[in-house]
């Protein structure tokens, strides 16, 4: 996995629930981190996608979009 993880060159989003069970064993921010350049974004959600909070989760989206480096 890290080896794969350590050729991405795009820019890169991570938004998880932090209350997600399995997320809370794997430490989805020392998972994520391997990414170069990754931008990682916790919600206090119970879900790995946090679907239950469309819209704080809607404007992280369009705000990494609009990031320059994103472009």
């Amino acid at each position: 996995f890290k080896d794969s993880v350590l050729k991405v060159k795009t820019p890169s989003l991570f938004v998880y629930g932090t209350r997600d069970k399995p997320m809370e064993i794997f430490n989805g921010e020392s998972l994520y981190s391997l990414v170069p350049g990754a931008k990682i974004v916790t919600l206090p959600s119970e879900h790995f996608i946090p679907t239950d909070m469309p819209n704080e989760l809607t404007k992280i989206i369009l705000d990494f979009l609009s990031e320059p480096s994103a472009n």
